[in-house]
């Protein structure tokens, strides 16, 4: 097995077993005439169970692969394989048809230690701060039909509507209220319709610049039309109906899976700024 196919069998170097992973071996160079040895820098990754991250679609805690619980059915279920209540939150469990091999790192000389450094995360901005950005970066411009690639010509603007009455959905996507894990439907969907925007098959309100960098307003993403005592309602509701953490996990997907950077921008003007990577 090669060393990078593994992660660390028992404590290594102070961390927790299953916690690091080598990730890139990088050779030097050695004289014609092999009088000096040959070097190689080897980059360990630290990951502990916890530390979320992506890999192309595949969702990761640590180095584990992991999965939405499915009973045999395809439902989601706990974690003993019973199907959800409605209301219920989906859990991850690990993905076991992906296993993780073990690798005794004690057992291996890697060498003099260089150092350790923190990996930057995801940048987080008000929006008066994105906008000086794209201000600074040349000529400024505000669209509804944006894109990064060569996009189809024609583009829907796309919304998700959340309802409780019966709804024509046309253009948008229609979520009822009494869904069930409406939470984890609606991440999932922003997520296809960021997706669908990068790739320039549908539309999102965006502000950018000539420099290729474009805040993507998310606010009023997801808008509410349900009825209640007081009438008809319509507002825009991003924040209430998908938890805080995950605009994060949306930003590490986009970035895991296409070359963009990424910046959450918070507060009322919710949405991400975008640059090509």
């Amino acid at each position: 097995m090669a060393l990078h196919e593994g992660v660390n069998a028992t404590t290594w170097m102070g961390k927790e077993p299953r916690s690091c992973r080598v990730t890139n071996i990088h050779s030097g160079w050695q004289t014609g005439d092999g009088s000096s040895p040959m070097t190689a820098e080897i980059t360990v990754v630290y990951k502990p169970i916890g530390c979320v991250t992506f890999e192309g679609s595949t969702r990761y805690h640590g180095w584990q692969p992991m999965m939405l619980a499915r009973n045999q059915a395809g439902e989601l279920c706990d974690a003993n394989g019973v199907k959800l209540r409605p209301d219920a939150q989906p859990i991850y469990v690990a993905a076991t048809s992906v296993p993780v091999p073990e690798v005794e790192f004690a057992n291996l000389n890697f060498g003099e230690f260089l150092g350790e450094t923190d990996a930057p995360g995801i940048p987080k901005l008000k929006f008066s701060e994105v906008m000086a950005t794209i201000n600074a970066g040349g000529r400024f411009h505000a669209y509804i039909n944006d894109s990064f690639v060569a996009s189809r010509r024609q583009r829907p603007d796309t919304k998700i509507i959340i309802a409780n009455h019966p709804s024509h959905s046309g253009q948008f996507t229609i979520v009822n209220t009494d869904t069930p894990q409406i939470e984890q439907i609606l991440m999932d969907k922003v997520t296809e319709i960021l997706s669908e925007f990068i790739e320039g098959r549908i539309s999102i309100v965006t502000f950018g610049n000539e420099a290729d960098i474009l805040f993507v307003k998310m606010s009023d993403l997801i808008m509410d039309t349900t009825y209640s005592d007081e009438g008809f309602v319509w507002s825009d509701c991003l924040k209430t109906y998908v938890p805080i953490t995950f605009m994060e996990e949306l930003a590490k997907r986009l970035m895991a899976f296409y070359k963009v950077e990424c910046s959450i921008v918070e507060g009322d003007e919710l949405g991400l700024l975008i640059k090509q990577a």
